[in-house]
């Protein structure tokens, strides 16, 4: 048996065909802290605004979200955090191979667009495959995704026993899907719960608790993209 002090990541793999990207490091131009974001999109002339959920949030000034009820979401890309491997916790004799950092990225990637979708589907969102008036694409970067004890495919069967997973930040842009045009930009850094015991964990309990963060996250935006709705509908006269 393996106790490890840290949690295992271990996610599960969606079924094929899901839209799904890794990358290795991150984009140069997409922020991972707080500061970076509000300096970067202040520059672009984007408003910060609170919305309820997310750290850091600026749209566009004017930008209405009355016509939207469609939404497109982009292929999912996951990057670690720069040499987060060497503080991980790694069973003795083992090492990490990128064949299980690739699974690891298309793991994550997998589940935070599936948990997108649904949540939006559920909100009674279409949830659509192509661009189109109505439609508001949106893409999101899993960046600085730390593992506090990855996925490392093993001879032998192990158990490992966790508290948190670990960390990770959403970075997501909000375009309108027929024109290309940024209607809001968003980023939310998250910590895993940090459990009281060590607890059992596997591929299940981890794909579950980081579908939580997902669907958390992107019921937050629905909320936020619909309150915003009724408010423009509202300021121009409708019941």
């Amino acid at each position: 048996m393996n106790i490890l002090p840290r949690s295992a990541f271990l996610l599960l793999a969606l079924a094929a065909g899901s839209q799904v990207a890794a990358s290795d490091t991150p984009h140069a131009d997409v922020p991972s802290t707080r500061d970076q974001a509000a300096q970067a999109w202040r520059a672009e002339g984007l408003q910060a605004m609170n919305v309820r959920g997310m750290d850091v949030a600026y749209a566009q000034p004017g930008a209405s979200l009355q016509a939207y009820h469609g939404i497109l979401v982009k292929p999912v890309t996951v990057s670690f955090q720069k040499n987060w491997e060497r503080s991980a916790a790694i069973p003795i004799g083992t090492r990490l191979h990128p064949r299980d950092t690739d699974r690891i990225r298309e793991d994550v990637a997998g589940v935070v667009d599936r948990e997108i979708k649904r949540e939006f589907e559920t909100g009674g969102w279409r949830v659509v495959d192509a661009p189109g008036a109505g439609v508001l694409e949106v893409e999101v970067r899993v960046v600085d995704l730390y593992l506090n004890a990855p996925d490392i495919q093993t001879a032998g069967r192990t158990q490992s026993y966790a508290r948190s997973f670990g960390r990770l930040t959403l970075v997501a842009e909000l375009r309108d899907s027929a024109t290309g045009a940024v209607v809001m930009r968003l980023l939310d850094r998250t910590i895993g719960h940090d459990h009281i015991t060590l607890e059992p964990t596997g591929r299940v309990e981890n794909a579950r608790e980081v579908g939580i963060v997902a669907s958390d996250w992107a019921r937050d935006l629905r909320r936020q993209l619909e309150l915003a709705r009724v408010a423009g509908d509202r300021s121009n006269g409708r019941p």
